[in-house]
């Protein structure tokens, strides 16, 4: 009986291990790695070499090997990083205001200096060099937290910023369809599985922009670690506390005024009314110093955005100019006949036929701890829960386009055959949450 528990628990912790390494995808971390040589040109064997996070007091250490050369993974991304580099019978080596990009491992050549050696004069020079990455796999495009809070964004999407890699189309990159990207926060998957609409997430953004650290977008990479996507592999991390307290508080707001109403500059355009409001707030802090560090973010995303935009036909529009768009061939007043009947007959409420907004309400909470536990272990756990229910538009494409009303429209153009009602359309709901 001993030898089946046993087993079982075997077979517990090996699923355990499986599905974390099934569904954890995408680099979260950084890395170092280089040589430490001697002033003869040697590799120095058994040299300490520890890179300090001096905005946390996190720190990660390694030992050179026999050829003298070391590399420090999972390195907590950004920095500024202090690099110390030791070895006996030599002066220690030093260089600060080290930053480490999403998924990038920094390669340095260290040469240490003979305690006798007497140095007139110093020179330091700098090289480039250490910024290629021998174990790049592929095209990658790094959006560190400066770049994203520096750039303009209506939306508040993380594809107003993935924007800036090379291959990027929307959110198609390479020209592939945006349902064979894959995206990531902290390793776990967020994607698009309900397929409809050209939104990478099913919702919107699961997590507000306010807590993201940086992003990376890979393309085509040769890397076995990274797989389930044949567009691109954009990869996201999110922010961590550090030693300082560091809080915030934000509202946004924009309506139908702030959107131009002119085409060409003269010419009326139609708009519907619309409504956004964005509340937040983000708290950084250390819990224990150079040991245990909390962040965490809330939002709430109130949209009243502009539904069909369609309208009815009416006598006194009289021919429509080429720019005009979305007048049904339907008429008001026979829109508000089947409104009244429909009433009247059934009982049933069709909702306004023109004019009406959509609603789109999301929260988003993300919280997470950081925990130093010695100077080769870390610990890290993150919850995100995002919340949506918004009013989604029937297809467009149902309704195909008829010759138009000759009597309201011009003889060569094609429109909308009939209008929809408020209440024809649906609504989605989503709750995803994820503990990593």
């Amino acid at each position: 009986m001993k030898k089946i528990l046993l087993s079982l628990c075997g077979m517990i912790i090996l699923f355990a291990f499986s599905a974390t390494t099934s569904f954890a995808q995408g680099v979260t971390t950084s890395g170092l790695t280089g040589v430490v040589k001697g002033d003869d040109g040697e590799g120095l064997p058994g040299a300490t070499v520890q890179a300090l996070h001096t905005p946390s007091g996190t720190t990660y250490g390694g030992v050179t090997n026999v050829n003298g050369r070391f590399r420090i993974p999972n390195v907590r991304i950004g920095g500024p990083y202090k690099l110390t580099v030791s070895f006996v019978g030599y002066n220690d080596y030093v260089q600060e205001n080290i930053n480490l990009a999403l998924g990038q491992t920094l390669n340095l050549e260290i040469t240490l200096e003979d305690e006798s050696t007497v140095l007139q004069e110093v020179v330091v020079t700098s090289s480039r060099g250490q910024v290629i990455d021998g174990d790049r796999t592929g095209a990658s495009t790094n959006l560190s937290n400066e770049k994203i809070t520096s750039m303009p964004t209506i939306s508040r999407n993380i594809n107003d910023f993935t924007r800036l890699n090379p291959q990027s189309n929307g959110t198609s990159f390479g020209g592939t369809d945006n349902r064979y990207n894959n995206y990531t926060i902290d390793g776990n998957l967020y994607n698009n599985n309900f397929g409809l609409g050209s939104s990478q997430f099913a919702g919107g953004n699961p997590i507000s922009v306010d807590a993201i650290e940086e992003v990376q977008v890979n393309i085509a990479p040769y890397d076995v670690t990274q797989s389930g996507f044949t567009g691109a592999n954009v990869n996201a991390v999110t922010k961590s506390g550090t030693n300082n307290i560091e809080a915030s508080a934000y509202t946004l707001f924009r309506n139908q005024n702030t959107q131009g109403t002119t085409l060409n500059g003269g010419q009326d355009v139609p708009f519907s009314e619309s409504q956004t409001q964005i509340h937040g707030v983000t708290l950084g802090l250390p819990i224990i110093k150079d040991k245990l560090f909390f962040f965490g973010s809330f939002e709430f995303e109130d949209n009243a955005i502009p539904g069909d935009t369609r309208r009815a036909a009416r006598p006194d529009q009289g021919l429509l100019p080429d720019f005009e768009q979305g007048i049904a061939r339907m008429t008001a007043d026979q829109a508000q006949f089947v409104r009244e009947q429909m009433k009247e007959l059934y009982g049933y409420e069709t909702g306004a036929f023109e004019n009406y907004p959509f609603e789109d309400v999301a929260t988003r909470l993300n919280f997470r701890l950081d925990y130093n536990l010695d100077q080769n272990n870390k610990f890290m756990l993150r919850f995100n829960r995002f919340q949506q229910r918004r009013d989604v538009g029937i297809n467009g494409n149902s309704i195909r386009g008829l010759p138009g009303n000759q009597r309201y429209r011009n003889t060569n153009r094609f429109g909308p055959e009939a209008l929809t009602f408020r209440n024809g359309n649906y609504g989605s709901e989503d709750n995803v949450q994820s503990i990593v």
